[in-house]
């Protein structure tokens, strides 16, 4: 055997029982897939009551919302800390939650009896009212007597003018509702069954609020007449 190749045999032995030595005291990462799962969550309460027994306003429709950049996402929001945001990343919204809180909105105004119809996008009718709004706030706090969740929703509602795409400026009703509810803990059941606490109380002062501006702005003749002594 060569001097040559005697040399890189000894260096190829030499490494591998350096490699065996390393061995003992490195631990490689695992390469084993998480066994973890992704839960999907959605909000969930029983329809308001009619607030209405005959229609107060026309055909009305309800824009998708629009959200602040830090909601515009499916996974649960908890702020444990005024430094602090974590958004879950196995906890996660069925759907996104502008578009889930419009869809709960949808259901429960087109059972509220306030109006003729309630339309979730443009269509072949013509609308004569329409309500749009923007999330500003979807999360769980923790503070010094627990956990709470808070929903903040800016909230818009207008009738259109006579050309039907106009609105009437004068005629504008907006309002920022601000709903917080206990939570047992961070958990996500807690959080999704307090938060949907905050929606119904939302949709329910919501529809009132509108019964009552519709009431104001399109009086039946009875109210008329009453309010004018004749």
């Amino acid at each position: 055997m060569s001097r040559t190749l005697s040399f890189r045999v000894a260096v190829l032995a030499a490494l591998a029982c350096f490699c065996l030595s390393l061995s003992a005291c490195i631990k490689l990462p695992s390469f084993t897939p998480s066994k973890k799962t992704i839960n999907f969550y959605t909000l969930a309460y029983p329809p308001p009551p009619p607030a209405s027994t005959t229609p107060l306003g026309g055909v009305a429709m309800i824009r998708r919302l629009t959200t602040f950049s830090q909601y515009g996402t499916d996974r649960l929001v908890i702020q444990g800390s005024i430094f602090g945001t974590e958004f879950s990343y196995y906890q996660r919204w069925a759907a996104s939650p502008a578009s889930m809180i419009a869809d709960f909105l949808y259901r429960d105004l087109s059972g509220s009896g306030l109006f003729e119809a309630v339309l979730n996008g443009p269509g072949y009718v013509r609308p004569m009212y329409e309500l749009s709004g923007t999330l500003e706030k979807i999360q769980a706090n923790r503070s010094r007597k627990g956990w709470e969740t808070e929903l903040v929703v800016n909230m818009l509602f207008f009738p259109y003018g006579r050309d039907g795409e106009s609105p009437v400026a004068d005629k504008l009703y907006q309002k920022r509702y601000r709903m917080t509810a206990p939570c047992e803990d961070s958990s996500a059941e807690s959080i999704v069954a307090s938060m949907s606490v905050c929606m119904e109380a939302l949709s329910l002062e919501l529809i009132q609020d509108l019964k009552d501006f519709l009431i104001v702005r399109n009086p039946a003749p009875e109210t008329r007449r009453q309010a004018t002594g004749q």
